[in-house]
């Protein structure tokens, strides 16, 4: 079984009450997360997805979704987290030119994020996005 996507090692655990990523020690005892994906889009496969449902029941769910599901639940189902980030750009990385791409000529990307609304927040954002990431192109 595993998990697919943009990972985090050793991500530390946000203990500002005021901050939106808050957890409290109460919620959860440790200093960093386990390792885990998080962003707008990461794959499972369809057991790793039964397997979190199924052991998620035996958590006290916090907040930081991610860090719940692909990082605490999963590392208690045994569930493999693959660091795929040359596929998941989690900031834009379309700005940045032509990409690193496989022996077969095809870019690595194929997920991007809108971290700080530079995608929405332009007309018709999404769509001239999708026309950068489906005409890229490999280094030379």
């Amino acid at each position: 079984m595993a998990i697919f996507g943009h990972m985090f090692h050793k991500n530390a655990v946000l203990r500002n009450p005021n901050g939106q990523w808050y957890v409290s020690y109460e919620e959860y005892d440790k200093t960093y997360y386990p390792d885990m994906v998080q962003g707008p889009c990461y794959l499972l496969s369809s057991k790793a997805v039964k397997a979190i449902l199924i052991e998620a029941k035996n958590h006290k769910h916090i907040t930081v979704d991610d860090a719940f599901y692909t990082g605490i639940v999963a590392e208690a189902a045994e569930i493999t987290v693959i660091d795929a980030n040359k596929n998941f750009g989690y900031r834009n990385p379309l700005d940045e030119g032509d990409q690193k791409c496989d022996e077969n000529g095809r870019p690595f990307l194929f997920s991007i994020a809108d971290k700080d609304g530079e995608i929405k927040n332009i007309p018709d954002g999404y769509n001239e996005q999708l026309k950068k990431l489906k005409a890229l192109k490999c280094l030379k």
